[in-house]
């Protein structure tokens, strides 16, 4: 959450958009359910003044610790970073959405 800015708005699919560190913390229990082994890479980045842009895909697996089957994780995302006052970089608008398409019941 270092990283963090206090105004970020992070934007997951099929959720409404989380705005502010605060409610970003209150979504963070999907990270504690789950061990989450993912590689990110990077294909786009750009730094023009007092912001940075970054577009990858991610891919790997989440597995409950609480026991079950992992799911796939096959996602691209788009990451806005604001430079700070102090100098520092921190994750300011956060898109992030998956590959796998929603299973459907036949």
């Amino acid at each position: 959450m270092a990283l963090v800015a206090d105004d970020v708005i992070f934007m997951l699919e099929g959720a409404p958009a989380v705005v502010g560190k605060p409610s970003l913390m209150k979504v963070r229990w999907w990270f504690e359910q789950n061990d989450v082994d993912e590689a990110v890479t990077d294909e786009e980045v750009m730094v023009e003044g007092g912001l940075a842009f970054l577009r990858g895909t991610g891919t790997g697996q989440a597995t409950p610790r609480g026991g079950g089957e992992p799911s796939p994780i096959r996602s691209k995302y788009i990451w806005i970073l604001k430079r700070q006052f102090d100098g520092s970089w921190k994750l300011w608008r956060l898109i992030s959405n998956s590959d796998t398409p929603p299973s459907c019941p036949q």
